[in-house]
């Protein structure tokens, strides 16, 4: 018999017959809040060994993708006895894992078949949860393969470990992937872990980035988790329009709350909507209040549109005294790669020559030389200035 049925043997081995009356079920939170979702189907071809190439979409009376799922069905058979398994894996529209339902009768067992426990459910809940659990790192056949003597399994025999405990796979296992796993239960933790975070995650995230939408990437943006506000910055793509709404929530969710994820935000922002003077001016709110990689990285958004809005150039001249000299060169260079010359912008400017930073006022000096000036005030400052350097 090939490895990929033996492994499905043991796979299923740690699930025992008789049953529960109830649905077994337990789920995350979800990334989009919604009732009263609609279904519908999709064929896909899998590159897995989940029976079924249907993936299920549930959407919400808007028609925004909310999760997915797929129902994974076979035949079981332990100790000469055969019975249906069903279980029902869920993702959320981000590919985030979601939660799990057992059908009336089904649920999940241990070494022995003793059955899973609440706890049990819930670490397996945490194991599932955890994308970058150390069971990604092993494949099945290391896991199964790591001793010298034999199970028994019906009419198979599988090399293991004289010790085996069959779904606790061998008393070689590492440490770590006991300890990454449902005590008893390392293959089934293993193997659902392997089912969450394989094919059908890397097939349902890009359904979803195709069919992305200004609707649908605003409503992931306002998710509570972090994952999917990072997973929807990086799959926004091209088709976006970038509505009023999309704008408003972009700054609110993530721009305006600067947090690990606004410089990421920053290079998603279209360079064509950077060019609005409204998108200017919220990407300056608080600015002189940011840390310097956020103002950096804001000039250099700024540095990237066609023109600069004047009320944001006078903004910014304001805030230079507040500025580092690495931010108060970038700024200048902004102005100069803009031709900024009007006169409220040039008298704050002006006002650097007195900065107890000689640096950062001869860079004002140097781009006050660059305009034409008219206002008295304005060159009595850059004459007196230059008087004091030249003694």
């Amino acid at each position: 018999m090939k490895l990929s049925h033996i492994l499905t043997i043991l796979f299923f081995s740690c699930f025992t017959y008789g049953g529960f009356a109830e649905e077994i079920s337990y789920f995350e939170t979800s990334t989009i809040d919604a009732n009263n979702l609609r279904e519908r189907w999709k064929i896909i071809e899998f590159k897995d060994t989940i029976p079924n190439d249907t993936l299920f979409i549930r959407e919400t009376n808007d028609g925004l993708i909310h999760s997915y799922y797929r129902k994974i069905s076979s035949g079981v058979c332990i100790d000469g006895e055969c019975r249906k398994l069903d279980i029902v894996l869920y993702w959320t529209v981000t590919g985030r894992y979601l939660g799990l339902v057992l059908p009336d009768g089904e649920f999940l067992s241990k070494t022995d078949h003793d059955p899973f426990k609440n706890h049990d459910y819930e670490r397996l809940i945490e194991i599932l949860a955890d994308p970058y659990s150390i069971l990604g790192q092993y494949t099945n056949e290391q896991l199964t393969n790591g001793g010298h003597g034999v199970v028994e399994m019906g009419d198979e025999i599988v090399e293991d470990s004289e010790e085996s405990e069959i779904d606790g796979v061998t008393s070689a296992t590492l440490p770590s992937v006991k300890e990454a796993s449902v005590e008893g239960a390392v293959y089934t933790s293993h193997t659902l872990w392997m089912y969450t975070y394989g094919e059908t995650q890397k097939e349902l995230r890009k359904y979803t980035a195709e069919h992305m939408t200004d609707e649908l990437a605003a409503a992931i943006l306002k998710s509570s988790d972090s994952q999917d506000k990072k997973w929807a910055l990086r799959n926004m793509g091209t088709n976006l329009l970038w509505g009023e709404e999309l704008i408003q929530i972009f700054f609110e969710e993530i721009i305006g709350k600067h947090s690990a994820l606004t410089n990421q935000a920053l290079t998603v922002l279209p360079d064509s909507i950077v060019d609005e003077a409204n998108v200017q001016s919220k990407l300056m709110d608080g600015f002189s209040e940011l840390g310097y990689v956020y103002q950096r990285n804001i000039l250099q958004k700024l540095g990237e549109a066609s023109s600069l809005s004047i009320n944001v150039a006078t903004d910014l001249a304001h805030d230079l005294p507040l500025m580092n000299v690495d931010i108060v060169g970038r700024v200048f260079a902004i102005f100069e790669g803009n031709n900024v010359d009007d006169e409220a912008v040039v008298f704050y400017v002006a006002e650097l020559l007195e900065h107890e930073n000689e640096v950062i006022a001869d860079k004002a000096f140097e781009f006050l030389g660059k305009q034409e000036i008219t206002n008295s005030k304005i060159t009595q400052k850059i004459e007196k200035y230059s008087k004091s350097k030249q003694s």
